[in-house]
């Protein structure tokens, strides 16, 4: 049975919630108190102050939410406080303390304070079942709101309906899909065992019941809904059940656990010893690869980018035509595109031709487009009209002027239209023939996040466009780079597509993805009809990222911002290290050697591991300097600017201009703190005596620190570094 939990003892907390599914749920009373406070008057007021809350607060959740809770009644604040016990009842990643303090702390909002020996508060009550895993903490907002959700829908129903309702597991749980959010919201998951513990199980990440079923039943290769999963693990635990002669199992308990985890780590054995090369190339892949590439500058993340957007390039001969002209078209405006086609057909035509010309509908199929198509043609036709036509009565018209009408509603392209799109008109005869065999076309796009880069700018945006369909300038939502790849990518199923992003952490990670963070997942892609899809809040069109679309970064471990990378980014990618390798340098004669003028070798190689050692010791492994730097010096002239360019630059940023530490890393100074012979960074000690003239005795002794110039850097400068 699914109530047994191994060492998690879970008979406290499944009392407590079927204390709570009576008292609270059926009854509509109170946890803490004698009061009702589980009913849809209360809860609409956390509804209006926090879920649809128009605040712009900053803070963590419960700092959010005190300040959304301050002008609620003292009721909706205790039950908010309810809510929060029932959202932290299952999770043990989260500790008792924590729980206790910030349950308390809603409760008393409504200035009475809350008993701590409540029975319900205890240790052995609030110690959780299972992780929730990091997940839910950064996302307990919306936990919190899918509750609330869940809550609204049930609380609404009389407590005869309501208690139906929760008599049957699965049918609950099928119930439960008209809920927002359902399929990705762990308190889904735990509510269900909460309410049904010997149906469900305590398995919070969708991952782990995903691998968990792959493992026991190959066959389920198709994505399952929730319900799907839910029905298989339970027919999973009664065949173990019968096969181990046992109900005491448990999936994170031996024998179960061992199964599925030892063969979760061997697949990610597998896949972190294959070079990126094979697994793009595996005919057999079928899961997106999400995939940031990270290290100290230099160490060849732009070179290993610029490798990979060579798997993403087709010879255009190899896509069917439509997908052709769908990328030869993309760019094109609509005017553009019917002009085109016009001059293809060559002869007068009516709307319907024309929305029917290969041109047109590759380029609505580039823009995911499938109906509405004569509007868009009729409007556009219309609006770029001359004024002196009078065979149109449109009002709004704007150049260029391409189009007319003639009797029988027919359309023609305007003769001094001909002369003055010239260039069109040649591409739409060049868009007649086959692509050129050296011809390829490009399925990747190329950004670099910065700290004003936004979700506008990346997924859709409002926008200030000349609308085709009034002429007059208007705002409306605009496709961005990460939208527009995701519509190729859906529209060209057969091949793989990517998106590069260069400095993905030196961005607000969280604004720029927005909703998407949930969609990048590989179990969330879309595929066909399968997949999530969300819909977007400025077009109001769905939207999904489809499984042939591949996502990379790279991130400098020496930016300072890394730290506040989005926690749940880090869930959603696998992370390569690029670390610095010194075998890479060749230096001028391979072996990573360059040479003085009087023939004397440097070695680079050995140059970098020097400071890298000591800068390693000195800072830490992230600011170490990357072989790049040195992969393309061939001679001495070229190694000092090296160091006057890069190297002392960077250290000088890294060490906060200490400038001693510096010298070690050069070793310009010996065990007593004195210069040696050739210094690049050289130092010289000032007395008030030195700079007035005279001895001050409220001024001490000050370090002036000196860089040499080019001129004075000798080889015994740099030999000296990593010679003993």
């Amino acid at each position: 049975m699914s109530r047994y939990t191994g060492e998690e003892q879970a008979d406290q907390i499944l009392e407590a919630a079927s204390e709570w599914r009576q008292r609270c749920l059926i009854n509509g009373g109170s946890l803490f108190s004698s009061k009702n406070l589980w009913n849809s008057q209360y809860l609409a007021e956390i509804e209006r102050d926090v879920i649809n809350s128009q605040l712009e607060l900053e803070g963590n959740f419960m700092q959010r939410l005190k300040e959304q809770l301050a002008s609620v009644s003292p009721e909706a604040k205790q039950l908010a406080a309810e809510m929060l016990w029932l959202l932290f009842l299952c999770a043990s990643n989260i500790s008792v303390r924590t729980k206790r303090e910030q349950i308390s702390t809603l409760w008393e909002l409504a200035n009475e304070l809350l008993n701590s020996d409540n029975p319900l508060l205890k240790d052995a009550v609030l110690s959780g079942v299972g992780s929730a895993g990091t997940g839910f903490n950064t996302f307990r907002a919306r936990e919190f709101a899918y509750l609330t959700n869940v809550l609204k829908a049930l609380l609404a129903q009389p407590i005869a309906e309501r208690e139906a309702r929760l008599s049957d597991g699965f049918a609950f749980a099928e119930w439960l899909s008209i809920i927002p959010e359902n399929a990705s919201r762990q308190f889904r998951h735990m509510l269900m065992f909460m309410l049904f513990p010997d149906d469900f199980e305590r398995i919070f990440s969708s991952n782990d019941r995903r691998i968990i079923i792959r493992a026991f039943k190959p066959q389920h290769k198709e994505e399952l809904t929730a319900v799907a999963m839910d029905r298989a693990l339970l027919e999973i635990r009664c065949e173990q059940e019968k096969k181990q002669n046992n109900n005491q199992l448990d999936f994170y308990v031996p024998p179960l656990s061992e199964i599925w985890q030892k063969r979760e780590e061997s697949d990610e054995k597998a896949m972190a010893i294959t070079p990126i090369d094979e697994v793009l190339t595996q005919q057999e892949i079928i899961e997106p690869l999400n995939l940031i590439l990270f290290g100290p500058p230099g160490t060849g993340k732009t070179y290993e980018l610029n490798r990979l957007k060579a798997k993403y390039v087709s010879e255009a001969q190899a896509l069917t035509r439509e997908q052709w002209l769908g990328e030869q078209l993309e760019d094109k405006s609509w005017h553009d595109v019917i002009f085109m086609a016009l001059a293809d057909i060559g002869v007068k035509s009516k709307v319907a031709q024309i929305a029917a010309h290969e041109y047109v509908l590759s380029k609505a199929k580039a823009q995911g487009r499938s109906n509405a198509l004569n509007s868009t043609i009729w409007a556009t036709l219309q609006t770029h009209t001359p004024e002196e036509s009078t065979t149109v009565k449109y009002a709004r018209r704007v150049p260029p002027y391409l189009f007319d009408k003639i009797d029988g509603s027919f359309w023609i392209t305007l003769p001094e239209a001909q002369e003055e799109s010239a260039e069109l008109v040649a591409m739409s005869k060049q868009l007649k023939q086959q692509p050129a065999a050296s011809e390829t076309i490009s399925r990747y796009e190329f950004v670099t996040f910065h700290q004003a880069y936004s979700y506008e700018d990346f997924v859709e945006g409002i926008r200030p466009e000349l609308n085709e369909e009034s002429g007059e300038l208007s705002y409306s939502p605009q496709d961005g780079v990460f939208r527009r790849i995701c519509q190729r990518a859906e529209a060209d199923s057969l091949h793989r597509y990517a998106i590069f992003i260069d400095e993905i952490n030196r961005g607000n990670v969280a604004k720029i993805f927005g909703e998407l963070i949930t969609l990048i997942e590989t179990d969330k892609r879309t595929r066909g009809d399968k997949g999530m899809r969300i819909t977007l809040p400025y077009s109001r069109e769905p939207f999904g990222v489809p499984e042939n679309l591949d996502i990379y970064g790279t991130m400098n471990t020496a930016d300072r911002s890394i730290a506040l990378l989005d926690t749940a980014l880090r869930r959603r990618f696998r992370f390569k290290e690029l670390m610095p390798d010194s075998s890479k340098i060749a230096g001028s004669d391979g072996a990573g050697n360059v040479f003085d003028e009087d023939g004397k070798q440097i070695n680079l190689r050995k140059l970098l591991d020097a400071m890298n050692h000591r800068i390693r010791f000195l800072l830490s492994r992230d600011l170490m300097l990357g072989h790049a730097y040195l992969c393309t010096v061939a001679n001495f002239t070229q190694l000092k600017a090296a160091f006057l360019n890069q190297f002392i630059p960077l250290l000088q940023e890294y060490f906060y201009e200490d400038w001693r530490k510096i010298q070690l890393v050069f070793r310009d100074i010996d065990a007593m703190g004195k210069l040696v012979e050739a210094p690049l960074i050289g130092h010289v000690k000032l007395t008030s005596k030195d700079v007035f003239g005279f001895t001050h005795d409220d001024f001490e002794e000050v370090v002036e620190y000196r860089v040499a110039t080019a001129l004075e850097i000798t080889p015994d400068s740099i030999r000296k570094i990593y010679e003993d």
